[in-house]
């Protein structure tokens, strides 16, 4: 009989509850009636997501792969979603690795909601990109000429070369995740030859070197060194 009373007297379900910012452990008894609302803890703050530069280069249609975090909260998990790209490892936690792709829209954006071991869910938050793809990259030009030297470098790079007829040149250095990391506008020039300097602390890696006319488009590699 003792038994059977603990049975009847117990609650029997436990249940979270988030209203606004605040988590609430509800249980009920057998017979449906609430016995106890006890404040367990408050809701997710907006996660803030970070990540490298928001403006992106892709080159040919090719893909970039970057990564996205935000501040790990122990036991949340965190559901991940993407537009216009790919997650590659990570949907779950904190930090994620995607790939994003070229597409005529020009933008990608995450999305993310933190969900607390209590089970509440923080409200959405957002990450946009810009999808900057160039698709009429050619290695060599007859009309111009662009030499970088030297190459591997360390920390001045020269840049010479020729124009055949007045343009508005843009000199792009982009790093390998697809980054513009320095940005030249030199104006119209008429034509003849020319040379620039890139002395911008460049991090070791390899680089791709933009020269835009407007009309044509110059492309090359060079490498900086330790």
């Amino acid at each position: 009989m003792f038994r059977h009373l603990l049975t009847v007297l117990l609650p029997i379900c436990l249940c979270n509850l988030c209203l606004g910012q605040t988590v609430y452990k509800l249980s009920y008894d057998r017979s449906g009636n609430r016995s106890s609302l006890v404040k367990t803890g408050t809701k997710p703050t907006l996660p803030v997501i970070s990540g490298q530069d928001q403006n992106i280069v892709i080159i040919n249609n090719e893909s970039v792969r970057l990564t996205y975090k935000v501040e790990n909260t122990p036991n949340s998990k965190y559901a991940w979603n993407i537009i216009n790209g790919q997650i590659n490892e990570g949907n779950g936690k904190n930090e994620i690795n995607v790939t994003w792709f070229g597409n005529p829209s020009g933008y990608g954006q995450l999305s993310l909601v933190e969900t607390s071991i209590d089970g509440c869910m923080s409200d959405t938050a957002m990450y946009s990109v810009s999808l900057d793809i160039i698709t009429s990259v050619q290695p060599h030009l007859s009309s111009e000429r662009l030499l970088v030297f030297p190459n591997p470098s360390k920390n001045r790079l020269h840049i010479e070369y020729e124009l055949k007829e007045v343009s508005n040149v843009v000199i792009d250095v982009i790093n390998s995740s697809g980054n513009v990391v320095q940005t030249l506008n030199n104006g119209n020039l008429i034509p003849g030859k020319y040379s620039d300097i890139i002395t911008n602390n460049l991090s070791k890696g390899i680089y791709i070197l933009i020269l835009d006319t407007k009309k044509n488009i110059l492309v090359t590699k060079f490498a900086i060194e330790d």
